[in-house]
């Protein structure tokens, strides 16, 4: 073998180790910035869904103060559904003057942007002459209905809205109903003080 063959060979020894050890280092770089992107996408997910869930968790407290007084969440649980989705779901009771009554779970699903569906109490509301009644769909229990003061005169004022719905008067019905609990929503026909409700 001549001095050239040896050189050629010496030649495309190296660089096949080159080549080699230049896949091998590009192959770990991305290897290695692949996993720091993975990590800080991963950190960045679930600092987001840390924050979403205090927010949502806010979110349901406010509105159970604000438009559920009588029902109570038992307890509250979060589930991981994907990485970048979580549902909250409530146990709730209501309570009836100290009596507690089963009331549907309550559910909310949210993601990084927030909320994305929201369970409502489904509540079916038919007409049943001259008024209306309210259903719960998973308890088949009449709901309480509050009336507004001021829709009379907004359907006398109106010349779109034609029919006006009147209040339910179902508290006379109470006294023939015994040992039953009852939950009754109270529409005044103007506005009292305190004490003369109490009165």
């Amino acid at each position: 073998m001549n001095d050239n063959q040896t050189f050629e060979k010496l030649i495309k020894k190296t660089k096949t180790k080159n080549t080699l050890k230049g896949i091998l280092i590009s192959s770990l770089s991305t290897i290695i910035v692949f996993l720091i992107i993975l990590v800080g996408a991963n950190l960045f997910v679930s600092n987001t869904m840390s924050k979403q869930l205090k927010l949502q968790n806010q979110k349901l407290n406010i509105e159970n103060i604000a438009f559920s007084p009588n029902i109570f969440t038992t307890r509250e649980h979060t589930t991981a559904i994907a990485w970048t989705k979580s549902t909250i779901t409530e146990t709730r009771i209501k309570n009836i003057d100290g009596y507690h009554i089963y009331y549907p779970e309550k559910t909310l699903q949210f993601g990084l942007s927030g909320t994305q569906t929201f369970s409502r109490d489904d509540v079916d509301v038919y007409k049943a002459n001259p008024s209306i009644i309210a259903k719960n769909t998973k308890t088949q229990e009449k709901e309480p209905i509050f009336f507004s003061r001021s829709a009379k005169s907004i359907y006398k004022n109106s010349k779109k809205l034609t029919l006006y719905t009147p209040p339910t008067h179902e508290a006379k019905t109470l006294s023939t109903m015994k040992n039953t609990l009852a939950e009754v929503a109270l529409t005044f026909d103007k506005p009292y003080s305190y004490s003369e409700i109490k009165k």
